[in-house]
């Protein structure tokens, strides 16, 4: 059974409160993959407002199709969408991460070669103190 208040447009819908459930598919498409999963997880710079959805677990992309019976779909063509979107994705992050890998060296050698910054409190600080100077820490009393 499948929920289908989402689709208002297309059936009468009286009170989008409760689910209205009717019989449909449940068409889960299963593709492995090798490498790090967590490349899924990354958000390339480039990207449209249309992401893949598709879940990730256990060396597979997991993609789930769901349709009334009453309206078939072409769960061929929808898979190869989201998993061709998916590439794309995939594509966008692996250029993002291959600049990113480009610009660690040099920013390693500078980092190397440029003196670390001294800490605050072993800088040189005056060695007299004018004479009417307050100790450090100790404020004047303002009466107004």
């Amino acid at each position: 059974m499948l929920d289908v208040r989402h689709e208002g447009e297309r059936r009468f819908i009286s009170d989008y409160s409760t689910p209205a459930l009717v019989n449909g598919f449940r068409v889960a498409i299963h593709v492995p993959f090798s490498g790090e999963s967590d490349l899924f997880k990354f958000r390339p710079s480039t990207r449209n407002y249309n992401p893949p959805i598709a879940s990730v677990a256990k060396g597979e992309v997991q993609v789930i199709i769901e349709f009334p019976a009453d309206s078939p779909r072409d769960v061929k063509a929808e898979a190869e969408s989201v998993l061709g979107r998916i590439e794309n994705y995939l594509a966008l992050a692996k250029s993002d991460a291959e600049t990113f890998n480009g610009g660690l060296a040099p920013r390693a050698r500078a980092a190397i070669q440029t003196p670390p910054a001294r800490p605050r409190e072993l800088r040189t600080t005056p060695k007299h103190r004018h004479p009417d100077a307050l100790p450090r820490g100790v404020t004047k009393d303002v009466h107004r």
